[in-house]
């Protein structure tokens, strides 16, 4: 999470950061904040990436969700893009394609 972290901080510096380390956790934050862009683990302690995405998908369409993982499998792909990601990037990850995808899905 230091990675993804540091890489946000230092080309979006713009935007604020929250994190969150597990599934509940950012259940409670998501409805306290109004974020622009999720970064979403497939999976998380507590309630799984899959889970968390369909459950912010019913309450907002239009925040955008990157889902990574380091399970790539075609099913987790599918599935994920089906609970509503807007993109899916698979761990591990090259910092510079991240903070492009990240970039993408902002200016959308």
């Amino acid at each position: 999470m230091k990675v993804i972290s540091t890489a946000l901080e230092r080309s979006f510096s713009r935007y604020s950061l929250i994190l969150s380390s597990d599934g509940f956790d950012a259940g409670i934050k998501f409805s306290e904040q109004t974020p622009e862009l999720i970064i979403l683990d497939l999976m998380l302690p507590g309630m799984d990436g899959f889970e968390i995405c369909r459950n912010i998908r019913k309450k907002d369409s239009s925040v955008r969700i990157l889902a990574v993982s380091g399970y790539p499998t075609k099913e987790n792909i599918e599935k994920i893009r089906e609970a509503g990601a807007d993109d899916f990037l698979p761990k591990p990850f090259d910092v510079k394609d991240f903070v492009r995808r990240v970039s993408d899905l902002l200016e959308r």
